[in-house]
């Protein structure tokens, strides 16, 4: 049986034995189509232990070798890969080498779904020991056939042992199992994708509003690992960051222990091996300062002061890598920490984001970094506003799925017309209808008024006197009472 991928194929090319280098642009660079091994190297770069391997162990590298492929696989694509898997049962050895994320740890969500099976649920199933979403139709008992082991990051020599044992099993073709996973439908509204803004009380809020508006308003845009249903400059802005309830976070496929272990790596400056970056090393070590430290002695001095900005992009190295993975290159480019009327409120810039899988974790990092900050300044925590330059969802991810049925079976849009504007009180006098506007704390502006409700509409428009939807909806049903009680009928457009 030769290897033919269900997913992926058009990330798939056959080595070159004169030269046999991994293709960054190609994941799934075959070796030997007719081999029966596969090794699955993490959040680890592939090309790095590809490297590796083919200088102390070349014999891997040849038309007869047992190994099919090397790549790698940071937790979004596990259904992909077991289908191909379920396709491609002439593969009886996967090795797990290389690093795993803390908070997507995916050797844990492949070993969990193969020991420990999944739990029911409706579309889409849940890998037991944790909350990622699955395919029902992904059952582990397809994969019995299957030896999987999990070896230390750098034990290059046990992983080859292991990947070269002899063969056991002869399938046949009639062996192969075909998986089409479940997709997320879409349907396209119109919008401008370059001006979405989002004003939410708590981040499970935020986040269901980001699916929906992704999922209803985003664009399909083919990007070279595939396609992206895409919004850009996505501004988002959360009240409270609180962390919150383990069990309402778990109702959204979120692990709080993961989001805790996001959290804490997030302050750390050390950068590990084999690592090509982390935020905590580019804030606190990279470029020589502890910038978060740097920035809280600057409020320790000067409470309002407005230096409070650090970048984590390097321009020269950044912009300049050769790498063609996004993941290679920091995500979160720049903070920006200011005292709001005695709050810390901290401002994030993302370049790109994934919104399934990132977003959240994301977010619980920035409410870390905000707590560490207003602890040493003395200053109470304010809004967390997360601005991402471009973000999307993968249509093809078990995940967003999960994420989208979730956010339409939860997501309750509560009407809000507490206006940072102000509030309006609209009623008739004498012969005019009259809007008198009030600040948030009750202390009368101005008062508008006119014979018609589209006089007070256009006056009120002129001014920018209200910022909320729903407001403005509440303003349009009052100018139209209004109007009506002055002349009998409602107002014409």
């Amino acid at each position: 049986m030769k290897f033919e991928p269900v997913y992926y194929a058009d990330k798939t090319r056959p080595v070159d034995f004169s030269n046999p280098t991994f293709s960054k642009d190609f994941p799934l660079t075959i070796i030997n189509p007719e081999g029966y091994s596969g090794i699955v190297t993490l959040w680890t770069k592939p090309w790095d232990v590809w490297d590796e391997l083919l200088e102390r162990f070349p014999r891997l590298f040849q038309k007869d070798s047992p190994l099919v492929t090397l790549t790698s696989l940071y937790g979004n694509g596990l259904p992909q890969m077991l289908a191909n898997l379920a396709y491609n049962p002439q593969l009886e050895y996967l090795a797990i080498t290389g690093n795993d994320g803390n908070a997507v740890p995916s050797s844990k969500y492949l070993l969990n779904f193969l020991e420990q099976g999944v739990e029911i649920g409706d579309p889409l199933g849940t890998i037991r020991g944790t909350t990622f979403p699955i395919d029902l139709k992904l059952k582990p008992e397809l994969f019995k056939h299957l030896k999987v082991e999990k070896f230390k990051p750098g034990d290059l020599e046990s992983v080859v042992n292991f990947v070269t044992r002899e063969k056991t099993y002869n399938l046949r073709e009639s062996d192969r199992v075909k998986i089409e996973l479940i997709q997320p439908e879409f349907s396209d509204y119109p919008s401008d994708i370059t001006l979405h803004q989002i004003n939410e009380e708590t981040p499970i809020d935020a986040w269901m509003e980001i699916i929906f508006r992704l999922n209803r308003f985003g664009k399909n845009i083919q990007l070279q690992k595939g396609i992206r249903r895409t919004l850009f400059n996505l501004d988002v802005h959360v009240k409270n960051s609180e962390v919150e309830d383990r069990e309402k976070l778990r109702k959204f496929n979120f692990d709080l222990d993961e989001l805790n272990a996001y959290r804490k790596d997030m302050l750390k400056g050390e950068l590990s091996e084999g690592t090509t970056y982390t935020y905590g090393n580019r804030m606190r070590k990279y470029f020589g300062i502890d910038a978060l430290e740097k920035v809280i002695e600057r409020f320790k001095k000067d409470p309002a002061d407005r230096r409070g900005f650090l970048t984590l992009w390097d321009v020269k190295e950044d912009i300049t890598s050769s790498s063609s993975s996004d993941s290679s290159v920091p995500c979160l480019t720049d903070l920006y920490f200011v005292n709001l009327e005695g709050k810390l409120m901290l401002t994030a810039n993302f370049r790109t984001h994934n919104a399934t899988s990132a977003w959240m974790l994301n977010f619980y990092g920035l409410r870390a970094i905000q707590e560490y900050v207003a602890k040493e300044t003395g200053i109470g925590i304010g809004k967390i506003n997360v601005k991402s330059r471009w973000i999307g969802i993968d249509p093809d991810d078990a995940k967003t799925n999960s994420a989208i049925d979730l956010v339409e079976k939860n997501r309750r849009k509560r009407i809000n017309v507490n206006d940072p504007n102000g509030y309006l009180v609209i009623d008739v006098r004498g012969n005019k209808i009259e809007a008198d506007h009030y600040s948030s704390e009750g202390a009368k502006l101005t008062t508008y008024s006119g014979e018609t409700a589209r006089e007070i509409k256009d006056q009120l428009r002129q001014d920018s006197a209200f910022f909320s939807f729903d407001h403005g909806e509440w303003i349009g049903y009052e100018l139209a009472r209004a109007h009506h009680k002055l002349h009998g009928e409602l107002p014409e457009l």
